[in-house]
This record gives C-alpha cells, sequence and structure tokens, in this order.
C-alpha cells in the first residue's frame, strides 16, 4: 500500500514541477521575445536618426553595422535555444557574445532571402514546439489518470477485505 500511494504522490510531483518548469520557460521565451521586439524596434529607429545625420556618415554606418552584429548575436542565441544548445552542462545560459568584427553590409536580396529563412525556421520550430507540448499535456493526463487509476484499486482493496468478513460470519 505505501509504495504505490508514494509511487502516486511521487507522479504527483513530478508533474507539477514539469508543469511548473514549462510555465517559467513560457514566461522566459515571452520576455525575449518582447525585448528582441524592443531592441529591434528601437535599432531601426536609432540607424533612421544616424542615417539622417551627414555630417558623420562613416560614423552612422559603422554604429550601424555593429547593431546588426548585435542583432545577429541575439538571433543566434534564439537559434541556438531552438536548437537546444542555448543552455551549457550545469544549466546556465551560454555568454551572448557580440562580433568584434562589423560584419559587410547586406543587400536587400540576402536581407529579404534571410528574413524569409527566419520566417521559415520560426514556423518549424513553434510547429515542433506545439506538437511537445501536446505530447506533454498527454503524458500529464495520463499520469493524472494513472493516479486515479491507483486511487481507485487502492479503494477497492481496502474495502474487498470488508465484504470477505461479512460473507464468513
Amino acid at each position: 500500500m505505501a509504495s504505490q500511494l508514494d509511487e502516486i504522490r511521487r507522479l504527483r510531483q513530478q508533474l507539477a514541477e514539469a508543469e511548473g518548469e514549462r510555465e517559467q520557460l513560457r514566461v522566459e521565451r515571452d520576455q525575449a521575445r518582447q525585448d528582441h521586439a524592443e531592441l529591434a524596434g528601437l535599432t531601426q529607429r536609432y540607424v533612421g536618426v544616424m542615417s539622417e545625420v551627414d555630417e558623420r556618415p562613416e560614423h552612422a554606418r559603422q554604429l550601424a553595422r555593429y547593431q546588426q552584429g548585435w542583432m545577429d548575436a541575439e538571433r543566434h542565441i534564439d537559434e541556438l535555444h531552438r536548437d537546444g544548445t542555448a543552455h551549457d552542462q550545469h544549466g546556465r545560459l551560454r555568454v551572448l557574445e557580440v562580433p568584434r568584427e562589423l560584419p559587410e553590409p547586406k543587400s536587400i536580396d540576402e536581407l529579404i532571402a534571410e528574413a524569409d529563412d527566419w520566417q521559415r525556421r520560426e514556423a518549424q520550430w513553434q510547429f515542433e514546439q506545439s506538437g511537445r507540448e501536446r505530447a506533454q499535456r498527454k503524458e500529464a493526463e495520463r499520469a493524472r489518470s494513472d493516479a486515479a487509476e491507483l486511487d481507485h484499486h487502492r479503494a477497492q482493496r481496502q474495502a474487498r477485505p470488508k465484504a470477505d468478513r461479512e460473507i464468513a460470519s
């Protein structure tokens, strides 16, 4: 009896921990997306302002390329998260490093191709993530039903000796 109850408690605890971790990852992912969108907006606004400054066009170009390097580094971290390699063996997030050398300016066609590829990979990741979340929900439901079934069997076993005693007397 005690081992089944312990198993039920252990399964319920694992389920609660998994749901808590999933919720925390969802919050972190949403915050990262917000930060990324905010940074992209600020970068675009800043590049627009700096490109209007005629007295230092070279500085503006260098700054825009540097900021593009930042955005590339953030995109790289997002890709590492998608691949599941963003954290080291101790669970810590890898350091976001901005490249020292400035990337070469990209043509409009390269930027469009890159954006299309990014959207395709994002859609694929979202599709796979929804499948993983469905599987996790199924596993959680299965664990809940197993725990309920164990409770039902335990209740039946406890009721059975009373019935056997009544028949014997």
